[in-house]
């Protein structure tokens, strides 16, 4: 009886993850005109937990083969299986995707993307190892609102020009650079 719950279980956690593995990847193909990505530094985007529960499945599996040898090794294995499948789904929506219409942060969550088009202003802030681009666009509302989009070193040249290309011939006053804070001061 508990082996048959346990199977059952082990089925559909599998399930789910597989199913939201695909709808993931699914989304992903679905965006268009992509013209570069990189895996988002946010530690929201980090996939903690997938890996905590793969961490837990197996600690458990080492106790149960010790302790209670009767627990058949498939519910584990079918854990350890759905718990790949959900490492792999956070792994692929946690990146930034650049493409010819917008950006977006973090795949997949609402509120995480910007067309070009939405964007009123932007400006970089950062240190050497990440520049942060910051953009302030309407929202469908009519509010204004930023995103932060954190560019790792090796793509700040690359995203730059893309920004440029698609955000300063329509803001009216360009965006220039000053050393320190003269252009604030005067």
């Amino acid at each position: 009886m508990l082996e048959t719950v346990h199977s059952v279980l082990v089925v559909g956690f599998v399930v789910v993850t597989g199913s939201l593995l695909t709808l993931t990847l699914v989304h992903r193909l679905r965006v268009r005109g992509v013209v570069m990505t990189w895996r988002s530094a946010r530690a929201a985007t980090r996939p903690v937990w997938p890996i905590l529960f793969i961490g837990l499945v197996l600690i458990l599996y080492v106790f149960a083969a010790n302790a209670v040898p009767d627990v058949p090794g498939h519910v584990f294995g079918g854990y350890v299986a759905g718990g790949v499948l959900w490492l792999m789904s956070s792994l692929a929506s946690g990146s930034v995707m650049v493409t010819d219409f917008g950006v977006v942060r973090e795949f997949g969550k609402p509120g995480d993307a910007v067309a070009w088009m939405q964007v009123e202003d932007y400006f970089e802030a950062g240190d050497a190892l990440r520049t942060t681009f910051v953009f302030i666009y309407e929202a469908e509302d009519g509010s204004h609102r930023r995103l932060e989009v954190p560019v790792p070193a090796e793509h700040v040249d690359r995203f730059r020009r893309i920004v440029r290309a698609h955000v300063d011939d329509r803001i009216e006053t360009p965006v220039t650079h000053t050393v320190g804070r003269k252009a604030l001061e005067g």
